[in-house]
């Protein structure tokens, strides 16, 4: 049985099929200026695959907790598949969350590791964990010159084969938690996360699948704004275009 005839258990593995099926396929979009920079699903898996390698060597494992505290952006997509493939669980945090709130979520968690958009959000980060005598690793995504490019450029440039990573792709369980999530408009003074597993997401998009049918083609665009701290945007947004294998932009806000 070839790759393509197995049932799909995780959302590395859609990925894989579509990167076996459309490798240089410009995928995800971000701007970069005034332009918009396209993405193939070459790309991401690739630097997906480097990070989890990466991540593999300063010793985080399955089930770890790693923070991503971030607007949606490239970068974001590439930590969420490194997870996967780590089988640890990603935690996201709403990038506007401040003080006390962000350190009631902080409390919920046993973070290991940490992706930040930027400095600013590494601070606000450092304080949260401080308070509870946390040393957590902080790498910030976009801003100086450890940023998650010079993180794995070792590892990408010694990636010669991704077709080598298959065996550990398809590996991934189906009941594997993927991610933990916090729900929005809470009244709660303690916040609890939802564990989601790669059959709970499936399930979703599959059934997304069934519901649209035809109705997207891989020639369409769609343009995503929504947090993909929340897991509709998460989900609709990111995720199903593994399915129908669509384009998407992450754009900064709707005036653009």
């Amino acid at each position: 049985m070839s790759y393509l005839e197995m049932e799909i258990n995780s959302l590395c593995h859609y990925l894989y099929k579509n990167y076996q099926k459309y490798p240089h396929k410009q995928w995800l979009f971000a701007k970069q200026k005034e332009n918009y920079e396209g993405h193939s699903y070459s790309d991401i898996l690739s630097k997906s695959i480097a990070l989890y390698q990466t991540l593999q060597k300063k010793g985080i494992k399955k089930n770890d907790h790693v923070a991503i505290f971030s607007y949606n952006c490239i970068e974001w997509i590439i930590i969420d598949y490194a997870l996967m493939l780590l089988e640890a669980i990603s935690v996201p945090l709403y990038h506007g969350l401040v003080g006390s709130e962000l350190k009631n979520y902080i409390d919920c968690i046993d973070i290991k590791y940490a992706f930040v958009q930027t400095i600013k959000h590494k601070q606000q980060l450092s304080s949260c964990l401080a308070i509870t005598n946390q040393l957590v690793p902080i790498t910030v995504i976009k801003e100086g010159v450890d940023d998650l490019e010079a993180l794995i450029s070792d590892e990408l440039k010694n990636l010669n084969n991704i077709e080598s990573y298959e065996k550990k792709i398809l590996a991934v369980n189906s009941d594997q938690v993927v991610t933990m999530m916090f729900s929005s408009g809470t009244s709660a003074k303690k916040s609890s996360p939802v564990q989601l597993t790669h059959r709970n997401i499936l399930t979703n998009i599959n059934d997304i699948k069934q519901l649209f049918g035809t109705t997207f083609k891989p020639s369409d665009r769609l343009l995503s704004f929504l947090p993909m701290s929340h897991i509709f945007a998460r989900t609709v947004d990111h995720y199903v275009s593994l399915v129908f294998c669509h384009s998407v932009y992450f754009i900064p806000s709707m005036d653009d």
